[in-house]
């Protein structure tokens, strides 16, 4: 957990605090640009949490065999039933929560269960999809051999984090990507540290 303050701004304790969750491969450093700007305008508190299983949070075993199918709720409750517990342990009666990408999946799968707990939801480009395509096995059967190898490994519970860690990728590959999906160093995080940022995530076992 990240907790951002400008000392500036005083809190006001009526306030509600402000938790964000981040989207699938990243953590709380997500915020990393995002979270002082919001702290300069939020009275509550601001904090950002590494989801379980990912950053620098814990990684209880999961409780099915590596690879095998279970019940989406089931695998939403692994989450869901996390953040609530660092909920209770942080004492907030109420939150304000943001979800970005896969966080937003989550965050939406969390009100569900315990709408009583958010005083808002706020979804930020969020993800979810209820069911495959139509066409979706004629598209795959369509794309080049080394894609639908891929493809293959991540249906059989292999995520591009093993990949990249146990085939020698590493930051080579990691360059490659970052370079390509952000396109200068200006107004967030210079690349060379989101570069040793995400091995950190990865390494770790996201």
């Amino acid at each position: 957990t990240v907790e951002y303050t400008v000392p500036s701004v005083p809190r006001d304790p009526s306030v509600p605090p402000l938790v964000c969750m981040h989207g699938f491969g990243f953590g709380a450093g997500l915020y990393y640009a995002a979270a002082p700007a919001m702290a300069s305008k939020w009275r509550g508190r601001v904090l950002c949490i590494d989801t379980l299983g990912c950053a620098l949070s814990s990684r209880p075993p999961w409780p099915h065999a590596h690879g095998s199918k279970c019940d989406v709720s089931v695998a939403e409750d692994y989450f869901v039933s996390a953040i609530e517990a660092w909920r209770e342990e942080m004492g907030f009666e109420t939150m304000v929560l943001v979800g970005h990408s896969v966080g937003g999946y989550l965050a939406v799968a969390y009100a569900e269960r315990h709408s009583s707990r958010l005083s808002r939801l706020i979804l930020a480009s969020p993800v979810g999809v209820p069911r495959p395509p139509a066409g979706l096995d004629e598209w795959q059967a369509e794309r080049p051999r080394a894609m639908r190898l891929v493809l293959g490994l991540w249906r059989r519970g292999w995520s591009p984090f093993f990949l990249m860690k146990d085939l020698g990728r590493g930051r080579r590959g990691l360059g490659g990507y970052v370079t390509r999906r952000f396109a200068d160093d200006s107004g967030w995080i210079f690349k060379h540290e989101l570069i040793e940022y995400l091995m950190m995530v990865w390494v770790r076992g996201t």
